[in-house]
C-alpha cells in the first residue's frame, strides 16, 4: 500500500507502507485484544530508573500509564507530573502554522510560552521542596528540572557551565525531539527552548538573564547549546 506524501516541497514522493502476513495480523490483533480488556493495564509502570542526585543519592523516577482513567504520570519523589502525549511533528507542525500565519509574531509567541514554562517548572519545583522542608541550591534546582525535562523526552539536557554568581550558564540539549522533527533549516528555529531555558535559569537563580542558541542540531550540529547570560541593565 502506498501513500502520496502532503509535504509540499516534495509532492511527487511516494510513501510506501509496511505490509504484513496473516500471522502478524493474527499476533496484532491478539495483542489489541489484550491490551483492552486487561486490567491490569490501567496502572502499569511502563518506565523506571534511578536518577542520580549528588553524592550515593538517587532520585526515583516511574513513568506510569493509566489506561482505564485515559492518562500518563510522571513521578518523582513528592511529584507527579500529569503528561499529554502527544508527537514532536505536531508540536512543529503548529510552530509552522503560527509562523505563516503570525510571521515573527509567531515565533515570538513561542519564545514567550517556553518562557513562562520555564518559569512555571521552577515555581512548581519550589512548592513542592517547601511541603517537604527541602532547600537546595539554584544549580540542584536546574538539575531536578533537568531529571524532569529528560523523563519528558525533551532530549539529554546537561549544564555544561555553571557560575552563579556572573548569572553565567550554559546548557547543552542532545537528541531533541523538536529537532529531529523540524530537520535541517538556515537559521536557528528553537525560540520554545531557547524561552525555555531563560525563564528557567531566570526563575531558578533569581535574576533576569539573556539566552543565546549559539550551536542548533537543525542547522546541521550535533546538539544544541544555549548560552546563558545576566541580562544587561537598562
Amino acid at each position: 500500500m502506498a501513500l502520496q506524501s502532503r509535504n509540499p516541497s516534495k509532492p511527487n514522493k511516494t510513501l510506501s507502507l509496511p505490509s504484513f502476513t496473516p500471522h502478524q495480523k493474527g499476533r496484532m490483533k491478539k495483542m489489541s485484544r489484550s491490551l483492552l480488556h486487561d486490567k491490569r493495564v490501567a496502572s502499569e509502570v511502563v518506565a523506571q530508573s534511578c536518577l542520580p542526585q549528588g553524592g550515593n543519592m538517587e532520585r526515583k523516577l516511574e513513568i506510569k500509564i493509566g489506561y482505564e482513567r485515559g492518562e500518563a504520570m510522571i513521578l518523582f519523589p513528592g511529584l507527579r507530573h500529569r503528561a499529554s502525549i502527544t508527537t514532536p511533528e505536531t508540536f512543529v507542525d503548529m510552530m509552522k502554522t503560527l509562523t505563516v500565519i503570525l510571521k515573527t509574531a509567531g515565533l515570538s509567541m513561542f519564545y514567550m510560552m517556553g518562557e513562562e514554562k520555564g518559569r512555571h517548572d521552577v515555581r512548581k519545583e519550589l512548592e513542592t521542596l517547601k511541603e517537604q522542608g527541602v532547600i537546595l541550591t539554584g544549580r540542584q534546582i536546574l538539575e531536578a528540572i533537568i531529571d524532569h525535562s529528560r523523563a519528558a523526552g525533551w532530549g539529554a539536557c546537561q549544564i555544561r557551565k555553571y557560575e552563579e554568581n556572573k548569572g553565567a550558564v550554559v546548557i547543552r540539549v542532545e537528541n531533541n525531539p523538536l529537532a529531529i522533527a523540524l530537520g535541517k533549516t538556515d537559521e536557528p528555529m528553537c525560540h520554545y527552548l531557547r524561552g525555555y531555558w531563560t525563564g528557567l535559569v531566570s526563575e531558578a537563580l533569581e535574576r533576569e538573564v539573556e539566552c543565546t542558541e549559539t550551536r542548533c542540531m537543525s542547522k546541521g550540529d550535533p546538539h544544541y547549546e544555549f548560552v546563558i547570560v545576566k541580562q544587561a541593565s537598562k
